[in-house]
C-alpha cells in the first residue's frame, strides 16, 4: 500500500492576508474626489484671511456713513428748547456708521440722561442711515421761588435746567411760595423736601384750572400739620393758593395726603368752582377775601384785613 506524503491540512485552501489600515487609507484616500475635497479645504485654510483681508469696509463707504442731519427727534413738545436735539448731538461722538451693533443703545444712552427726558421710548435705525428718536418729556408744571430765584420744576419735583427759559416765560409759571426748604442741588433730579414735592404734585393736578381760576401762586404755611400714619406722625403741609384779585384760597394738604379729614381733590375743585359761578369770581362783592374750602359741610370767607384779626368771625357760605 502506497502512503501519501502530504499533510492533513495539505488538501485546504490557504486565506487571504488580511488588509491593513495603510492599504485602506490608500486605497480610500486617494481618490479623485477624496483629493479634491482635500484641495479645497486646504486651499479655503489658506486663502480665506486674504481674501477677508481685501475685502471692501462697508462703514467706510458714504452711503452707511451717519451724519448729525440724519439724526431725528419725532415728538418734541413746544415747551422742550428747539435746540435740545442740536445741544444732545454737540456732546457726544457720533458713531462712524449705521451698521454699528451697539448703535440704538448707545443713542439712547445720550438722551436718558437729559433732565428734559423722563423715558426714552424708542431708537429705530434705518436705511438709508437714518436715526429716529421718540422720547417721553418732563414738562414744566411751576416754579419754585426761593430767595428771589425762579427754578421750573415737573410734576415729580424734578428740576430743570431755568436757562432753557426765557425770564418773561418764566414768570408765567404757578409760582410754588415755600416756607423754609433746603436749596435744589442739581437740574435732572427730584428736589427732595416734602414741601416741594407735595407742591409740585398740586401744581400739576391744578394745572387744567390754573388759568379759568386766575390764580398766582401757591404757597405753604410756616407750620406743616401732623397727619398720622400707624404709630407715627409725619408732617404734612398745608397750602394756599394766591389769585390775581389778591384774594386768597386755604386749600389744605396736598392731593396725596392720607389724612382722613381730608377733602379729595375733585371736591375742593367742585367747590372752588361753584364758588366763582355764585359770586363771579373769588373777590367779589367786597374782597379781596380770604376763602377755606377745607371745611366738610361748607365754605367760610372773611375778608382779608379782618383775617389779621383772630378773633374775627369767619362768613359759612
Amino acid at each position: 500500500m502506497l502512503f501519501s506524503n502530504k499533510t492533513k491540512n495539505s488538501g485546504k485552501q490557504k486565506s487571504k492576508p488580511k488588509e491593513t489600515s495603510d492599504n485602506w487609507l490608500m486605497q480610500n484616500l486617494f481618490r479623485p474626489f477624496p483629493l479634491l475635497w482635500l484641495a479645497l479645504i486646504t486651499a479655503l485654510v489658506v486663502l480665506a484671511p486674504r481674501v477677508y483681508r481685501n475685502l471692501p469696509d462697508l462703514g467706510e463707504q458714504s452711503r452707511y456713513q451717519l451724519t448729525p442731519d440724519r439724526i431725528q427727534l419725532l415728538n418734541r413738545p413746544e415747551w422742550v428748547p428747539s435746540h435740545f436735539l442740536s445741544s444732545v448731538i454737540a456732546r457726544h461722538q457720533i458713531p462712524d456708521n449705521v451698521l454699528e451693533p451697539e448703535l440704538a443703545r448707545t443713542i439712547s444712552g445720550w438722551f436718558s440722561n437729559e433732565p428734559w427726558v423722563e423715558k426714552v421710548d424708542a431708537v429705530t435705525i434705518g436705511y438709508p442711515p437714518q436715526v429716529t428718536v421718540q422720547l417721553s418729556f418732563r414738562e414744566p408744571v411751576a416754579v419754585v421761588n426761593l430767595d428771589g430765584q425762579l427754578y421750573p420744576i415737573d410734576a415729580h419735583a424734578v428740576i430743570l435746567p431755568k436757562e432753557d427759559f426765557a425770564p418773561a416765560a418764566l414768570e408765567l409759571f404757578p409760582k410754588l411760595i415755600p416756607s423754609k426748604v433746603p436749596p435744589p442741588l442739581y437740574v435732572g433730579i427730584v428736589w427732595e423736601d416734602p414741601i416741594i414735592k407735595q407742591g409740585a404734585v398740586l401744581a400739576g393736578e391744578i394745572k387744567p384750572y390754573w388759568n379759568s381760576f386766575d390764580f398766582v401762586s401757591i404757597r405753604a404755611q410756616q407750620k406743616p400739620a401732623e397727619a398720622t400714619e400707624g404709630n407715627s406722625v409725619t408732617a404734612e403741609p398745608i397750602f394756599e393758593i394766591v389769585s390775581a384779585s389778591g384774594s386768597i384760597i386755604i386749600w389744605g394738604r396736598g392731593p396725596n395726603s392720607r389724612n382722613p379729614g381730608e377733602l379729595t381733590f375733585e371736591e375742593k375743585i367742585n367747590r372752588l368752582t361753584a364758588y366763582q359761578e355764585r359770586f363771579q369770581g373769588f373777590a367779589s362783592p367786597s374782597g379781596p377775601y380770604e376763602i377755606d374750602i377745607t371745611h366738610w359741610t361748607d365754605i367760610s370767607r372773611r375778608v382779608l384785613k379782618e383775617a389779621a384779626n383772630s378773633s374775627a368771625n369767619p362768613v359759612r357760605r
